[in-house]
């Protein structure tokens, strides 16, 4: 935004761009409202056991969406490329 000001220039913000906006504001509030609600609901232990397993259910929804190719190095959670990386 700096870059745009001291150059003149202002950034053109469709209706599309603010929908998505509010869209994904949303989204971030209702992770974290649900997530205190489940906290709540179950325990810390359950919650600490699920957090970490966030971003394998988002790669497995990516992939069934056909957004993401599904290889070793994903099912392994980036291991495969960490221990070799010259593979």
């Amino acid at each position: 935004m700096i870059v745009f000001c001291r150059h003149g220039l202002v950034p053109r913000v469709t209706v599309r761009d603010v929908l998505w906006f509010f869209l994904t504001g949303s989204m971030l509030f209702l992770n974290q409202l649900f997530y205190i609600t489940g906290i709540k609901l179950a325990n810390g232990v359950i919650g600490s056991a699920w957090q970490p397993s966030q971003p394998i259910f988002v790669m497995l929804i990516c992939c069934l969406l056909g957004w993401e190719k599904l290889t070793i190095a994903k099912v392994s959670c980036g291991g495969t490329r960490t221990l070799a990386p010259e593979l």
